[in-house]
């Protein structure tokens, strides 16, 4: 390497003396040139005077004077001829002189070009150069800035989780309290939690633990008035209790009901809800839209209060209200809409409960009735509209005055199949309802007491088919009908239908 060294220091060295010693050879050269040039200008101005004799006499050998010499005229002559050969020669060497040096600004100015051209040559590649690590600069200021920006993402994603976990856990603490206020302050804290979530994931989470505060053990409520033999402190000690935590459970219910209405400034729909188990009281869920995949209010009680369904819109695949135990209160789906998927009711105990679909919209999926036991509650579906879909009574009883009012309603296309039910001495009342389209059935239905009621019903082209009912001692009104005549009535029973 060092030999390898040497060699390229000899070569640039060699490659710097080079038009050093140009430069030296043609300072001599110039200076021999200008003294060659004023020794001919004296030699020239000599012939030109006394020394064109001398040239004459003793360099072209002419005698001069005396015996056979040159005088006069032709010496003059001679003289003159001398002196315009010197002129001529001296004129010859000043134009030499002359060409060299034009020639020598000319390569001088050749090599000034040249090397103007080198330096614009050097000044574009060190430009480039400068330019490339201008960019490559660049490059690695927005690539550390990229990554800066990157780990500051990073970092707040880790503070913003560390502190939504330690939120999380704070609220979750607040709900386990003791004190009603605590609890509250949890509830909303939860709510805020699930509203600033960046994951569907994550509110998924903050809902479940709404809902399984609902699911907690809930004392009934004590009443306005003491027990007999209960201590009135006691009572009133209890009675503030209940109202406090109702408080609570309600405010639960009421922010779930606003996040699941269109317009929300933070959507819940589309979120499952569990409420198995869960005593509602009172509720509202008015406008709410179920959309998610599993909604459930199995096992629910509904004990007191209303709750309210009204103009709530069921497009879940499932609302699942199966076991359900109304045993007091309102249940209101008035203005509701079944536009898809299944609502279940089947297994439920409808005791005490008014629950109303009146006016609702039947357009799609299936309502669940079966296996219900209507043992002095009410259903109504006055004023209901049946366009679609299935909704199904399939053996289910109705005794102890336990009625479904179908007033009113409009049957355009949907099935309403009331097989195998028993009738108990509840009632089914069809008064004023228009059969215009679809079906309802009656096959394999038991009707040994109670009252069925088509007063002032329309039997239009919907059917509406008795056979294989059983007819027993219920009574069957259908005073004031028109139209065609349901098949598999007795003979004895509205004959004056067509």
């Amino acid at each position: 390497m060092a030999e390898g060294a040497s060699d390229g220091e000899a070569d640039n060295t060699s490659g710097l003396q080079e038009p050093t010693w140009t430069r030296r050879w043609e300072r001599w050269a110039h200076l021999a040139l200008v003294l060659g040039g004023v020794a001919v200008a004296v030699a020239v101005a000599w012939v030109l005077g006394p020394g064109a004799q001398w040239w004459l006499v003793h360099v072209d050998g002419v005698k001069v004077g005396g015996n056979g010499g040159l005088q006069g005229k032709e010496l003059a002559d001679a003289l003159d001829t001398i002196r315009g050969r010197a002129l001529t020669m001296g004129t010859g060497l000043l134009a030499a002189v002359a060409i060299y040096y034009t020639a020598g600004n000319a390569t001088s100015a050749r090599r000034t070009a040249q090397a103007a051209m080198e330096g614009v040559e050097a000044a574009r590649r060190s430009a480039e150069a400068t330019e490339a690590a201008q960019l490559r600069t660049f490059e690695l200021t927005q690539q550390g800035q990229r990554q800066s920006e990157e780990a500051q993402r990073r970092t707040l994603a880790l503070t913003e989780q560390g502190q939504r976990t330690d939120r999380f856990t704070a609220a979750v603490a607040q709900l386990g309290d003791s004190s009603q206020a605590v609890r509250l302050g949890g509830v909303h804290a939860l709510a805020g939690l699930a509203d600033d979530s960046p994951t569907a994931e994550f509110r998924q989470t903050c809902i479940d633990v709404l809902c399984s505060f609902l699911r907690m053990p809930y004392d009934s409520d004590p009443g306005d008035k003491p027990a007999e033999g209960q201590d009135p402190a006691q009572h009133t000690t209890a009675l503030k209790h209940y109202r406090a935590r109702r408080e609570v459970r309600h405010t639960v219910i009421r922010i779930i009901g606003n996040h699941l209405r269109d317009g929300a400034s933070v959507s819940w729909q589309g979120h499952d809800l569990d409420f198995t188990d869960v005593v509602f009281d009172g509720g509202d869920f008015h406008g709410a839209v179920f959309a998610a995949s599993n909604i459930s209010f199995r096992d629910a009680r509904f004990v007191s209060g209303k709750v309210n369904f009204e103009g709530a819109e069921f497009e879940a695949d499932a609302v699942d209200f199966r076991g359900a135990r109304f045993e007091g209160g309102i249940v209101d789906f008035s203005l509701a809409r079944f536009g898809g998927g299944t609502v279940l009711f089947s297994l439920a105990q409808i005791e005490n409960c008014v629950i109303y679909f009146n006016s609702a919209r039947f357009e799609g999926g299936t309502v669940e009735f079966n296996l219900v036991g209507f043992r002095g509650g009410t259903v109504h579906f006055n004023l209901a509209r049946f366009r679609g879909g299935t909704v199904k009574f399939g053996g289910s009883v109705f005794a102890e005055n336990g009625t479904v009012n179908f007033e009113e309603a409009v049957f355009e296309g949907s099935t309403v199949s009331l097989g195998g039910i028993g009738l108990i001495g509840g009632a089914l009342n069809f008064g004023g309802a228009g059969f215009e389209g679809g079906t309802v059935q009656f096959d394999g239905a038991r009707l040994t007491s109670g009252t069925v009621n088509f007063e002032g019903t329309t039997f239009g082209n919907g059917i509406v088919d008795f056979s294989s009912a059983g007819f027993g001692g219920a009574t069957i009104e259908f005073a004031g009908s028109t139209g065609r005549r349901p098949p598999g009535l007795p003979n004895d029973l509205a004959p004056h239908l067509s």
